[in-house]
């Protein structure tokens, strides 16, 4: 017959153990996610520096042209000239098209590991929290995964 110590430390174990693969599979679904959020942040900056030409355009027009006089506010045209996203978002792309496969993987393999050993040891702790957590991750990953490869970005050659 095994000592109370022992069986302490075997479920202390098994318990750091579930926690720390329901944390590797969140790392992995934050991986995931990194892709999307660029792709997102770039069509904002887009839509971003549309609205600043708008606003110039509309201060052009409430002032009657006269604003045009200035050097200074002729210059704030040339607001989204040096503006190139293209340099961060390729090599990106580029390093998460080889990133986003083994970080899927590694996800869902923590995740399903995560999820049946919490349900195997549903006698000693509640897996219910566990089972939610790692399916939300799943749930985002395999979004990010559909959004990733489904629409890859525009300014990859």
């Amino acid at each position: 017959m095994e000592s109370t110590e022992r069986c302490l430390y075997r479920q202390m174990l098994c318990d750091r153990s579930v926690v720390a693969l329901r944390r590797i599979c969140w790392i992995a679904t934050i991986v995931a996610l990194i892709g999307p959020i660029a792709m997102l942040a770039t069509f904002v900056s887009f839509f971003v520096i549309a609205i600043v030409y708008l606003l110039l355009i509309c201060a052009v027009i409430l002032t009657l042209g006269t604003v045009l006089l200035r050097e200074e506010f002729r210059d704030l045209f040339h607001f989204g000239e040096n503006f190139n996203i293209d340099e961060f978002m390729i090599p990106l792309y580029e390093i998460l098209q080889s990133v986003l496969p083994a970080a899927l993987a590694i996800g869902a393999l923590c995740g399903i590991a995560a999820v049946v050993w919490a349900q195997l040891r549903r006698n000693e702790k509640s897996p219910v929290g566990t089972t939610v957590s790692v399916v939300i991750a799943l749930v985002l990953m395999a979004i990010s995964a559909v959004i990733f490869y489904a629409f890859p970005y525009f300014g990859l050659q």
